[in-house]
């Protein structure tokens, strides 16, 4: 009898254990065994541009002609983009650019010198690509810029160019700009701010 006893409270005992051991068990954090993601951060390329309050001031008063430009684009005073000379040329040039090739990563600024003619914008601007490019008919526009309207000749040989030209003061002025490669919008936003800066004004 006393035996039966002693066997029935070791099991009652035993089942005691088993489920304080559950319990515990249950009470424990569970660890698994795959590891948790790393969100999954994309980082986007930004070019850099100067702000208008930093950039610097071409001016030549004996011509009348004034504009901001960036301090990152690169002035040379020598050029022939237009058959009287250039005036002054800015150039900034993409990482992937050589030199002595054709333009493929950057951007050209070249700014005519001035000449004075009785024709009007319009028919000058004609006249003048119309002889230069008989081959190929250049494609005419007018383009906005701050509150001045340039008359757009585009065209395209040893790669595509856009000729601004604007009539002020009786002097016709002329700009020649082309862009390409990877950063070619911010080029472009740079080339609208100097544009926009363009200020005519004659000595006297």
């Amino acid at each position: 009898m006393h035996k039966y006893r002693y066997l029935v409270l070791a099991g009652i005992v035993l089942f005691a254990l088993l489920i304080s051991a559950f319990l515990i068990l249950k009470k424990q954090p569970q660890i698994s065994d795959t590891p948790a993601i790393p969100a999954i951060i994309t980082e986007t390329a930004i070019t850099p541009m100067a702000t208008s309050g930093g950039w610097k001031t071409f001016s030549d008063p004996a011509i009348g002609l004034s504009f901001k430009y960036p301090p990152y684009w690169t002035v040379r005073e020598e050029g022939l983009s237009f058959q009287d000379g250039d005036l002054l040329v800015l150039q900034i040039w993409g990482q992937t650019q050589k030199t002595q090739t054709e333009l493929y990563d950057g951007a050209s600024f070249a700014v005519m010198k001035p000449i004075e003619s009785p024709l009007e914008i319009s028919d000058w601007v004609i006249q003048k690509y119309d002889q230069e490019s008989p081959e190929e008919k250049p494609v005419y526009s007018e383009e906005k810029f701050g509150d001045k309207t340039y008359e757009k000749a585009y065209l395209c040989g040893l790669g595509c160019f856009s000729y601004y030209h604007i009539k002020e003061n009786g002097k016709i002025y002329g700009f020649v700009y082309s862009s390409i490669g990877p950063d070619k919008i911010s080029y472009d936003s740079d080339f609208n701010k100097i544009m926009e800066s363009i200020s005519y004004s004659i000595q006297k």
